[in-house]
């Protein structure tokens, strides 16, 4: 982890936290299967505070760059292509973070649930790409997900 990362979740969590009345806080990280413990930690740190939580869970994630992998769909004019490069290990993910915070209590938002069906996942929003790489999203692709994310019919955030 990078030491500024550190020194700021440290000062949130010892300090700022233990003195501020907060609405609500949102977690969300480039996530890894070995954040799983360290992120059960924290959010039964915050459940017994009594601290209103939502857990975003790992981003779609490709084996190469997302803008090339878009490129080279056009190029092969296989629109499937990005498709057979994602990830799935960040899937499983997905489904283990969800079930933890099912456990916990704690709403979780799925960026595989709202973005993907049938094994293929939203790769445009307003003619621009989604994703800028692997863990960022567009300014398009942002008001993208947000606007999906506020949608009432949504059975994406888990309660």
């Amino acid at each position: 982890p990078n030491p500024n990362c550190v020194q700021l979740m440290d000062e949130i969590y010892s300090n700022f936290l233990q003195k501020h009345q907060v609405d609500q806080v949102l977690i969300a990280g480039r996530w890894v299967h070995a954040d799983l413990g360290r992120l059960r930690e924290t959010l039964t740190w915050l459940k017994n505070r009594n601290i209103n939580i939502v857990l975003f869970g790992p981003m779609v994630q490709y084996d190469s760059s997302f803008p090339r992998l878009l490129a080279r769909s056009i190029q092969l004019n296989n629109p499937d292509f990005p498709d057979q490069h994602r990830l799935d290990e960040f899937e499983r993910l997905d489904n283990e973070m969800r079930s933890m915070s099912t456990e916990l209590g704690v709403p979780y938002v799925s960026f595989f649930k709202i973005l993907c069906a049938d094994r293929h996942c939203v790769e445009y929003a307003q003619r621009a790409p989604l994703q800028s790489d692997n863990s960022h999203f567009t300014p398009e692709g942002s008001m993208f997900f947000a606007a999906r994310l506020q949608s009432s019919d949504r059975p994406t955030v888990v309660r």
